[in-house]
């Protein structure tokens, strides 16, 4: 009795996930038995060498089964069962959709079946297939035509002369592709001659020198995108573009990183940037522009981060931005000459605050030790931080920063000594 096509494919998928196919391919499926018995002792890199024989027998599994769907698709073309032969090829498709033969056979029982789907109409797309093949041939279209006479022949192995003309056109096709490389060649279009040569080779990889005329033309458009490249990146540099002449530079020798011309204009251009931006920054802090001093210095350091010299100045500048915050806003005249300390409970800590006069130099000096305190502090002198901070207060009982920094500092001790 002859199974319909869904329980063919149930059965399919019951092989595939048992590493078996019944009756399709016992032998297969013994050999996958003993497979998975030695699979408990597998160990290390004879793992890997496991599961490439396991891959390899699911393959070849997979090959037998379609190759017996095939021959069944077959069997209903023979006897004019063209929807069932469609529907044979159509599963099959989804267990191997790149499989060029049966697109080709599928392709043709559809045009059957648009015919009629008779033995005349059989018939009529088979010498419709060939025929337009002569009139491909006859152009010089002889890619068309081996096409179409490949479509022949699967629909009908034995038709006419199908295997000669395919065999005629594709020798003329070879030579015909062959010297069109060589005519590229000669030009320096070595892209050009490299996509007629691969062709050449998938026809026919004996023919000719075509192996190694392939190699030297993938030598020469390699040659020729570095040249691109160099010629790029020096046509940008001249134009100013130089971050933009530095990237191609950097893709040139991601590609050939021994190339000479492009390590010296790397390093030239590198050299000119950091110039350049550290030059923009000497003039930024010397016009007390911190902000951007330093973001110029950042920038030369992208080109040279080593630099001492640019470090030394980023270093500066940090410094004199930290200093500038730090320095004390102007006082209104009211208070220039005295400054009334508040009982404020939340500022001080205290109940009260005994008034005094509190004068200017006694601002700069609690200012100066605060400064000294943040140094120690950043550098990791934490109790010598706390002895300046301690000053400042002493000094100036209304300086808050110093006053909320000493407070941080002791947790931080308090944690440091459990």
């Amino acid at each position: 009795m002859k199974m319909n096509i869904t329980s063919k494919i149930i059965i399919i998928i019951l092989c595939w996930m048992m590493n078996s196919v019944g009756v399709f391919a016992s032998k297969g499926s013994d050999e996958m038995n003993k497979l998975q018995k030695i699979k408990p002792v597998v160990r290390g890199d004879d793992r890997i060498v496991y599961q490439e024989i396991v891959q390899e027998k699911k393959e070849k599994i997979m090959r037998g089964m379609l190759d017996f769907f095939y021959k069944d698709a077959m069997l209903a073309y023979k006897k004019n069962r063209f929807e069932n032969a469609l529907e044979i090829l159509k599963e099959m498709l989804l267990i191997d959709p790149g499989n060029k033969n049966i697109s080709i056979f599928k392709e043709g029982i559809s045009e059957i079946i648009r015919c009629g789907g008779t033995s005349r109409a059989k018939k009529r797309v088979i010498e419709r297939y060939y025929q337009r093949g002569l009139d491909f041939y006859t152009q010089g279209d002889l890619v068309n035509a081996v096409e179409l006479w490949r479509k022949t022949l699967v629909l009908n192995p034995g038709y006419k002369d199908c295997r000669n003309l395919i065999k005629r056109a594709t020798k003329h096709l070879t030579e015909v592709y062959y010297q069109e490389g060589l005519n590229f060649y000669k030009r320096r279009k070595y892209a050009l001659a490299l996509a007629k040569w691969y062709i050449v080779a998938k026809i026919d990889p004996g023919y000719g020198n075509v192996l190694k005329l392939i190699q030297i033309a993938k030598d020469e458009v390699f040659k020729q995108k570095i040249n691109s490249l160099y010629k790029k990146g020096v046509a940008l540099y001249k134009a100013g573009k130089k971050e933009q002449a530095l990237a191609v530079f950097e893709k040139l020798l991601a590609l050939s990183p021994r190339h000479k011309g492009g390590l010296s204009k790397r390093k030239e251009i590198k050299r000119s940037l950091t110039n350049y931006y550290f030059n923009k920054g000497k003039k930024y802090f010397e016009s007390r522009n911190y902000n951007k001093a330093i973001k110029s210095f950042k920038n030369a350091l992208r080109f040279s981060p080593g630099s001492s010299n640019v470090l030394t100045y980023l270093s500066k500048a940090r410094e004199q931005l930290a200093l500038l915050a730090l320095k004390p806003k102007p006082q209104t005249k009211s208070g220039a000459k005295e400054v009334t300390v508040s009982s404020d409970r939340k500022s001080t800590g205290l109940s009260e605050i005994k008034r005094r006069e509190i004068t200017q130099s006694d601002i700069e000096e609690a200012e100066k030790h605060y400064v000294t305190g943040l140094y120690y502090y950043q550098n990791g002198f934490l109790e010598e931080a706390v002895s300046e901070w301690e000053t400042v207060l002493r000094i100036n009982p209304t300086h808050e920063k110093a006053r909320t920094s000493l407070k941080e500092i002791k947790k931080e001790l308090r944690k440091l000594r459990r």
